[in-house]
């Protein structure tokens, strides 16, 4: 039975990049819908998963894309209710890259501190301590509002990092750990610069520039980042 893939993208041209991938990942089959949207899931998603059954299902999967994040979440969401009992198919988001980006950086921040074993045949590398590889760290993610800087940050809390999330709105910043503490338990501190009175860099600029590093010093439940020259 051959592999299908159903590409539901939001935009008007599904990406071919996607497409190109999924063949390079022997996809037998790459079905695109461009232009996708929220009311046109319910159906595309039946057609997927109402013409195969039982074992046969895991042939079957589900890829959401575009470049609007919100977007895809909502189609993913959409996606997700549309199954009911054993009636279901495998189903990823990856809209704008957001979720492949923020693995692969987690991924290779892991394999820099020594904490991701190696890729056992046919794999990839794999966690020598699953969800504990950054126990104790700090990591600040500047901008970790985003779609990608929110990912990150919660994939880091996953394991084991305290972490640190700036933005341009301290709102912004808590309302991300608000979420990532809801969603996925993870506990981020948003961070306020000192010096800015602010919580993030200004537009086009570096968070500190003239050669200065900072310093979390986190109290309360709003951290602080302290900057000192190392002129």
């Amino acid at each position: 039975m051959k592999k299908v893939l159903v590409q539901l993208d939001s935009d008007r041209l599904p990406s071919l990049f996607d497409r190109i991938v999924a063949y390079d990942a022997d996809i037998d089959v790459v079905l695109s819908y461009g232009g996708v949207a929220l009311e046109d899931v319910r159906d595309l998603v039946h057609g997927a998963i109402f013409t195969r059954g039982g074992e046969n299902l895991k042939n079957t999967a589900i890829f959401i894309g575009g470049s609007d994040v919100p977007t895809g979440e909502k189609m993913l969401k959409a996606t997700q209710g549309t199954f009911f009992g054993p009636v279901r198919v495998s189903v990823m988001l990856d809209s704008n890259g957001c979720n492949t980006t923020s693995a692969a950086l987690v991924t290779k921040i892991l394999s820099l501190t020594g904490t991701m074993g190696p890729a056992l045949p046919g794999t990839g590398p794999v966690p020598v301590h699953p969800g504990l590889g950054l126990l104790g760290k700090r990591a600040l993610v500047l901008a970790g509002t985003g779609p990608v800087g929110m990912r990150v940050a919660g994939l880091l809390a996953q394991e084991g990092a305290q972490v640190g999330i700036t933005s341009r709105k301290m709102e912004r910043a808590r309302s991300v750990g608000e979420r990532l503490k809801e969603e996925l338990g993870a506990e981020v501190t948003p961070l306020r610069d000192r010096h800015r009175g602010g919580a993030a860099p200004g537009p086009g600029g570096s968070a500190y520039p003239g050669g200065h590093r900072c310093r979390w010093s986190s109290t309360g439940e709003t951290g602080a980042l302290d900057r000192q020259s190392y002129h």
